[in-house]
């Protein structure tokens, strides 16, 4: 009876340690936006998504301004945004790559520092169940790589929706402090797609000794002029973040009437 009283007792000790350190994971994931200066409508519509369904998300977003004249890092309100969030402008523009170097760099503000990060682009919006996902994908990736028995320690961790996902994955900072310099190579719109899809001469961050947890992929929703440009984007809905991502198949610059093929 001793005995038993015992190990229920350390049963529910162990559990209060995972609930505890579950509750502590949600604030070891910090969300990195990456956009343009001139990018305010697509980020206005983002921001607008996460006032209506998770605000308190902002306390742990980084945003990463793109072509900006001089070099910043502030805690502030950005745009139409219901609270402060750390905001990083730089005069680089290497689209969501640019957050590679910024998050080194400044890794040691407290706004930015984190153990994993997951990176969202100014082109999508945020549902209801966006910020539960975050969390609980997070322990996902956290659990799969250290407690799974099957897989190498020394492997750093990378969830990503299987398949193409734009990059939108949550990363280990590992990732981050290794691709880093490989970002620079990067000159081009179609570079960053080869980049995106681990295809090309470039390096990708799939290329290091990575981990990868595959989620549910995306699915094609409908198109949508959702930024009013008079040239509709293509709506892809992703489920395991609950969010949507908004892309110009095959061309870019629709955001500032100076649309290019990429290829």
């Amino acid at each position: 009876m001793i005995c038993f009283i015992v190990i229920v007792a350390i049963l529910l000790i162990s559990t209060i340690v995972a609930l505890r350190c579950m509750a502590k994971d949600h604030s070891n994931v910090k969300i990195v936006i990456t956009s343009h200066i001139k990018y305010t409508v697509p980020l206005t519509t983002l921001f607008e998504s996460i006032n209506q369904h998770c605000p308190d998300l902002y306390h742990q977003t980084v945003l990463v301004v793109n072509g900006c004249n001089s070099e910043s890092i502030n805690k502030q309100m950005y745009l139409n945004s219901q609270k402060k969030l750390v905001v990083i402008r730089t005069s680089l523009n290497i689209w969501e790559y640019t957050a590679f170097p910024m998050i080194t760099k400044y890794y040691n503000h407290s706004g930015v520092s984190s153990e994993y990060y997951m990176l969202l682009h100014d082109t999508c919006t945020v549902g209801q169940k966006f910020a539960s996902n975050l969390q609980h994908n997070a322990n996902q990736l956290r659990t799969s790589s250290s407690h799974n028995p099957f897989v190498d320690k020394n492997k750093i961790g990378l969830l990503r929706p299987s398949g193409v996902c734009s990059n939108l994955v949550i990363i280990h900072k590992e990732v981050v402090f290794k691709f880093e310099n490989e970002v620079y190579s990067i000159k081009t719109k179609a570079d960053a797609v080869y980049v995106e899809n681990n295809q090309g001469k470039l390096n990708s961050f799939y290329d290091y000794d990575v981990h990868v947890v595959d989620l549910i992929s995306r699915k094609f929703d409908k198109q949508v002029d959702i930024y009013n440009t008079g040239h509709p984007r293509h709506a892809y809905y992703y489920e395991c973040f609950d969010l949507h991502k908004f892309i110009a198949r095959g061309t870019h610059g629709d955001i500032t009437g100076d649309i290019k093929p990429i290829f």
